[in-house]
């Protein structure tokens, strides 16, 4: 690609039509993209439920929401500020091809134009980086976007939480757990993804791990419910054989607050997940062999349908760090979906990462 004319640049619009998990993974982007350009008014324009994340976002001066159909007049509004001034770079994050974002990028003014090559659109921009491969990770994307911009990049998720919802999340996790202690590991559990039937590992897991973790006496755990998926938690809830508080759907700044309050998160490729991962929060997920390529923050190492072992003796591709926090999680063998991993095999994960962690926490 030819070396893009970046002198002068005072106004930057990036442009991210996706969910919160997905804004979430781009923060090392917009890092990046702060750290070239210190001095630029640096504009985010995200879709309805990724800018959820904003007020957790270090790197934007503004945020720009396209909003669903039914709101066709502030999606009038928003076109109007995209045209009102010429920006001197309008980058666009999304590496497939979306209707919408094609026509964001049609409808803006700006001196350069720069995105990934989506084999449709591509004459709408003024330059292109070379389309993604099939198991080339995100942040790895990012990491080329940010090499054809000159810029610092390390890929590590990063959020800035308000106080305000850093003590209400304590709050929050105080009145849903017992105090914790010496020894008391307080864990949240988040089941979701309920519309992405592969991306969801099945409801009778979550419930057999619940179960386990209730065996045993340090554990204090509730359950993350998010917009519509409150029923279905409940139903989880149901199987076991005491109560367990669930968390309604909270700001995802609230959800960011509460997470910091936990010693680990186990859950599924979630929003909630990248959330936790960017709060610096211990997590255990289990994935698909597609999501733990190309989504799941990089540092993950997958203990496929796992050999024999104990909590004293994990092998190394289970556990990896990042920032110094520990990250566990399960992937299933097959490319599209988590739903084959066995239940007794995710058990036997989680109780050698409950043994990591607590070794961990005697040595400090």
């Amino acid at each position: 690609m030819e070396s893009l004319p970046l002198n002068d640049v005072r106004r930057i619009v990036l442009l991210w039509i996706g969910r919160l998990g997905d804004i979430l993974l781009s923060t090392p982007a917009l890092a990046a993209v702060r750290a070239r350009f210190p001095g630029a008014r640096i504009t985010l324009i995200a879709g309805e439920a990724g800018g959820a994340a904003g007020p957790l976002l270090v790197g934007p001066d503004r945020i720009l929401l396209l909003r669903r159909c039914h709101r066709p007049l502030e999606n009038l509004r928003l076109v109007r500020e995209l045209r009102a001034e010429e920006a001197d770079l309008f980058i666009d994050l999304n590496t497939s091809f979306s209707r919408a974002s094609s026509t964001l990028t049609w409808l803006a003014r700006a001196r350069v134009k720069l995105g990934f090559d989506k084999g449709r659109g591509t004459a709408l921009f003024d330059r292109l980086l070379e389309a993604p491969g099939p198991e080339e990770h995100m942040l790895a994307r990012y990491g080329r976007l940010a090499q054809a911009l000159g810029a610092p990049f390390e890929p590590r998720l990063r959020i800035q939480i308000p106080e305000a919802d850093l003590e209400r999340g304590r709050a929050l996790a105080d009145s849903l757990l017992q105090p914790g202690g010496e020894g008391i590991v307080r864990i949240g559990i988040h089941p979701g993804n309920f519309k992405k039937f592969d991306n969801r590992w099945p409801e009778e897991g979550f419930a057999a791990l619940a179960r386990n973790l209730l065996t045993r006496p340090e554990c204090r755990l509730f359950f993350f419910s998010g917009p519509g998926e409150e029923a279905p938690v409940r139903a989880i809830v149901d199987r076991l054989p005491r109560p367990v508080p669930i968390l309604g759907p909270q700001t995802a700044a609230t959800a960011a607050g509460v997470l910091q309050a936990l010693d680990l998160f186990i859950g599924n490729a979630t929003g909630t997940a990248h959330l936790a991962v960017a709060a610096g929060v211990p997590t255990f997920l289990l994935l698909g062999d597609y999501t733990r390529t190309v989504w799941t923050p990089q540092g993950f190492c997958p203990a496929s349908l796992l050999p024999d072992w104990s909590p004293q003796d994990v092998p190394a591709g289970l556990v990896a760090e990042m920032g110094g926090v520990p990250h566990f999680c399960v992937v299933s063998d097959c490319w599209e979906s988590c739903r084959s991993i066995p239940a007794a095999a995710a058990w036997k994960a989680l109780e050698s990462a409950l043994g990591i962690l607590g070794r961990r926490r005697l040595a400090r």
